[in-house]
């Protein structure tokens, strides 16, 4: 590799228009590869599990400069003793563990099949009808629930990805 040469501002600036999905689910999507996680997909991954062991892959979290941590001191809070932690968390860089949207980064004003970064960002959140929903799809009322919390070192508490697998 000593001969190696980085390719060239024109080079880079060219893979955006040669290696991307945009337009290959239509226009309208907004999931971009994930599509290629279907249900099959999932239901063949799911026979994989045998044990029910789980190991993380997360990096632990910890103490550290991108991290502000807070704990109020033990208090009573009528029958009950409690300790409140709070973090704040900056998420991009090299020490947290995370995934990003297809809204993270526009390049020249756009994202993900073109859309406009400027008009695609909500302040919207989760839908609590979303399971309800999805149970009737499904015209059962069982399935399997996992919920998978971040490391967070030294804490007393962490916050959950809970997931209803069908």
């Amino acid at each position: 590799m000593a001969d190696w040469m980085p390719p060239t501002q024109d080079r880079v600036e060219a893979y955006f228009k040669e290696l991307n999905n945009w337009g290959r689910w239509g226009h309208d999507d907004q999931r971009g590869t994930a599509n290629l996680i279907t249900a099959a997909k999932r239901a063949q991954a799911h026979l994989l599990v045998r044990t029910g062991r789980t190991v993380s892959l997360a990096r632990d979290i910890g103490p550290q400069p991108a991290i502000m941590y807070n704990v109020t001191f033990p208090s009573n809070r009528e029958r009950a003793d409690v300790v409140l932690d709070r973090f704040d968390l900056v998420y991009h860089g090299f020490t947290i563990t995370h995934i990003d949207a297809l809204c993270h980064v526009a390049w020249d004003g756009e994202l993900y099949n073109g859309r406009s970064f400027k008009d695609s960002l909500t302040a919207a959140g989760a839908n609590p009808e979303r399971l309800a929903r999805a149970c009737a799809e499904e015209g059962r009322y069982e399935f399997l629930f996992t919920a998978t919390p971040i490391r967070l070192v030294g804490s007393t508490g962490a916050p959950a990805h809970p997931l209803a697998i069908f």
